[in-house]
C-alpha cells in the first residue's frame, strides 16, 4: 500500500526585500503580484518514506537544507537523505542565497523561510493517507537553447522537451497531487520586473489545479535547464500565463492517459560529487583586478547595470585574492547528488543549473524512466558541458564569479554524469 500526505505554506516574503537572478535589477522588490508556496508530498511504501519538496525560490543553501533536513528528520524521522528540497528557480523571488551583487540576503526572514518549509514537510507526514501512483512523460515545446540564440555561430543543441507527470490519486479516484517536471529557466519576467512572482512555473501549477474540482497540490520541478530559456524572455504577466497555459495542457493530456496503483516501492541514496576547480595564480588575478579598477573610472554614471557588474568582478577578484594569499583555498566543491526510485520512475536531484545536454545522457543512459530535478538541496552554480568549455560565454567564463569564487574544470560532466549513473545502478 502506498501512503501520501501533502501540505503547502505560503512562503512570500514581505515587500521591500530585495530580489535575486539578475545583476541589472534596481532593487528592492515593489510589490506582490503572485503568491510563493513552498510544496510538500512525503510518501511511505511500508519500508521506506521520503519527502519531495518544491519552494518558488532561485535557490536554497547547503546550510538551509540541512537545517530543514534536521527539523523534519527530528519530527518525522524520515532519513535525510530521503528528503529532496528543490527550487522552480523563479528570478522574480527573494535573495536566499549569495549571488553577487544579486540582492542581499535577509537572515532574519531566512531563519523564517526554513522554519517555513520544515513544518511543511512536517504537516505533510502528519496527513498520509492511501493513494495509487503513476506517471507519464510528454512533451510540451516552450524552451531553447540560450546559447546557440546569442550566438549563432554555435552549433546547435538537442533541447529536452519532454514533459514529466506523477500523478497520485485518493481511494476515492480523485487527484490528491499532481507532479510536474519541465526544463526551462522561470525568465519570463527579466530585470526590469521588481514584483515578487513565480513565474511561469507557477502559472503551471495554478492552470493544471484549477481544472479539477478539489483543486489538487501542483508541484514543479525544473529540470536541467543551466542553458535553456523559455521561447520568451522578458515578457509581460500575458506572457507568463500563456506559456504556464502551455505546459498545463499539455501535462493534463499526460495526465487523462496514466493509470495508477498502490503496489510500489521506493528508494533513496544521496552521495556528494567532489567537482574540481580551476584556481588561477596571484599573479594573474592581481592583473584582473587592475583592470576592472581601472574600468570603474570609465564606466559613465548613467550606465548603472555596467557600474554594477564591474562592481561585482572587483568584489570578486578582491575576495578570491585574499583568500589565495592567506592560503584558504579548496581544490574540489561538493556537489550533492540524490537518486530516488519510485516504482519504475527515477528521480535524479542535482545541485546545480546543470547543462540540458548532461540530463539527456543521464536520462539515455539510466535504462529506466527518468526525471532530472535542477537546484535540488542546494546549488554550486553552473555545470557547463565540455562542448561548452570548448566555446567559453557567460555560464563558463563569468558565472561562477557571482555564485563563489573558482570556476569548474571541464571535468564537471564526466563526474557528475558517471557518478548519477553509479547511484543508478547501485539503489
Amino acid at each position: 500500500m502506498v501512503l501520501a500526505g501533502v501540505a503547502k505554506t505560503d512562503i512570500t516574503p514581505p515587500v521591500g526585500i530585495e530580489l535575486t537572478g539578475y545583476i541589472g535589477r534596481q532593487q528592492p522588490s515593489v510589490g506582490i503580484h503572485d503568491p510563493l508556496f513552498a510544496k510538500a508530498i512525503v510518501l511511505a511504501d511500508g519500508n521506506t518514506k521520503l519527502a519531495l519538496v518544491s519552494c518558488d525560490l532561485l535557490a536554497l543553501s547547503r546550510e538551509s537544507v540541512a537545517a530543514i533536513r534536521q527539523a523534519v528528520n527530528h519530527q518525522s524521522q524520515i532519513p535525510l537523505q530521503n528528503i529532496l528540497i528543490a527550487c522552480t528557480h523563479t528570478h522574480s523571488g527573494p535573495a536566499t542565497v549569495f549571488l553577487r551583487n544579486c540582492g542581499t540576503v535577509d537572515k532574519d526572514w531566512l531563519a523564517k523561510l526554513e522554519q517555513q518549509i520544515s513544518n511543511t514537510i512536517i504537516a505533510a507526514a502528519n496527513s498520509m493517507e492511501p493513494v495509487n501512483l503513476g506517471f507519464g512523460i510528454g512533451t510540451a515545446d516552450i524552451n531553447l537553447d540560450r546559447r546557440t540564440k546569442k550566438d549563432t555561430t554555435l552549433k546547435p543543441n538537442i533541447v529536452d522537451k519532454s514533459l514529466g507527470v506523477i500523478k497520485l490519486d485518493l481511494i476515492t479516484g480523485e487527484p490528491l497531487a499532481i507532479i510536474i517536471n519541465y526544463t526551462c529557466h522561470p525568465v519570463v519576467l527579466a530585470e526590469k520586473n521588481r514584483y515578487i512572482s513565480a513565474d511561469y512555473p507557477g502559472a503551471v501549477c495554478d492552470y493544471i489545479s484549477s481544472r479539477y474540482p478539489n483543486e489538487p497540490l501542483v508541484v514543479f520541478f525544473n529540470g536541467a535547464c543551466g542553458n535553456i530559456n523559455p521561447v520568451i524572455r522578458g515578457g509581460t504577466w500575458d506572457d507568463v500565463y500563456r506559456l504556464g497555459e502551455i505546459i498545463g495542457k499539455r501535462a493534463i493530456e499526460v495526465l487523462d492517459s496514466i493509470s495508477t496503483n498502490d503496489a510500489m516501492a521506493f528508494s533513496a541514496i544521496s552521495q556528494d560529487a567532489e567537482l574540481e576547480l580551476k584556481i588561477p595564480t596571484i599573479a594573474g588575478l592581481e592583473y584582473e583586478l587592475d583592470i576592472f579598477r581601472e574600468k570603474a573610472a570609465l564606466i559613465p554614471q548613467a550606465e548603472s547595470m555596467n557600474q554594477r557588474v564591474n562592481s561585482a568582478m572587483v568584489s570578486w577578484a578582491e575576495e578570491t585574492l585574499n583568500l589565495l594569499k592567506r592560503g584558504k583555498v579548496s581544490q574540489t566543491v561538493p556537489l550533492e547528488i540524490q537518486v530516488i526510485k519510485l516504482g519504475e520512475l527515477i528521480l535524479v536531484g542535482i545541485g546545480a543549473e546543470v547543462f540540458c545536454e548532461i540530463g539527456l545522457n543521464i536520462k539515455k543512459e539510466a535504462g529506466a524512466p527518468t526525471l532530472i530535478i535542477g537546484y535540488a538541496n542546494h546549488v554550486v552554480g553552473y555545470i557547463p558541458t565540455r562542448k561548452a568549455f570548448d566555446e567559453g560565454g557567460y555560464e563558463v567564463d563569468t558565472a561562477y564569479r557571482y555564485y563563489g569564487n573558482f570556476m569548474l574544470t571541464r571535468d564537471a560532466q564526466h563526474t557528475v554524469e558517471t557518478t548519477t549513473l553509479h547511484l543508478i545502478k547501485s539503489i
